[in-house]
């Protein structure tokens, strides 16, 4: 007799589910101002989790991170798209800033964190999405803004 059963069989359901692509993280582009954006490795932006972005160097605590569905067109523009017109020579717009979403301070000097909830379906497998941080920079140009590097994200698994 096994597991209570005379035939050996068990009473256990199982559900095939295939994996998804492993969740990427890949900087692209170069921001002005020295104000890199990084995604931390242990919080890809995996299927139920939250990734988390991290903003360096940053000269005030007034920031945000723009999201987009895209890195090659913004508004029917080109990208990247140079920000000299709008006041900030050398920086570039590298993604379709679909939403903007605020920064906090993490509590080091000159870093900020977002965490970007992703939701827990299987839906989202082998998507992209795009990040860049803009930050208030008095006096680095005439807007008083500086833009971060993009980093590219792929929504995927731990499989």
């Amino acid at each position: 007799m096994y597991g209570g059963y005379s035939n050996g069989a068990v009473g256990d359901t199982w559900e095939y589910t295939p994996p998804g692509p492993n969740a990427t993280a890949s900087t692209y582009g170069a921001g002005c101002g020295s104000l890199p954006l990084t995604f931390l490795p242990s919080t890809q932006a995996e299927i139920g989790t939250t990734a988390t972005a991290l903003l360096s160097n940053a000269p005030s605590t007034v920031a945000a991170v723009a999201i987009g569905w895209s890195n090659t067109t913004s508004s029917g523009n080109a990208l990247p798209l140079d920000l000299s017109s709008m006041g900030m020579p050398g920086c570039q717009q590298l993604q379709s800033l679909n939403t903007l979403a605020g920064l906090v301070s993490t509590g080091s000097a000159g870093v900020l964190r977002y965490n970007q909830p992703i939701p827990n379906s299987t839906i989202w497998f082998g998507i992209k999405f795009y990040t860049q941080g803009f930050c208030l920079a008095p006096g680095a140009n005439t807007l008083g803004v500086i833009v971060s590097n993009g980093i590219e994200c792929t929504i995927g698994d731990d499989f």
